[in-house]
């Protein structure tokens, strides 16, 4: 696998999973300010909100911590 920059990365050591209902964002937040950034985890964060309310989960991440956020989309790999 390589990035944009075709620099090597590599594959997450573990896999973590996070939910959380729209009130859990501060515990999220508390979270990933205090997560290593080069831990080798992949976080998957998971939050349960209405239909018609759009998520600034990605946007809100990644004024939060040195960690790649991106929205998750149909067959793409967790780095």
């Amino acid at each position: 696998m390589s990035n944009v920059a075709d620099k090597p990365i590599q594959a997450p050591t573990h896999y973590v999973g996070i939910g959380a209902s729209a009130g859990g964002l501060e515990a999220i937040d508390a979270f990933f300010n205090n997560m290593d950034p080069n831990s080798g985890c992949a976080f998957i964060v998971v939050q349960h909100l209405s239909p018609d309310h759009k998520s600034l989960m990605t946007e809100l991440l990644s004024k939060r911590t040195a960690m790649t956020a991106q929205r998750a989309e149909e067959g793409m790999l967790v780095q």
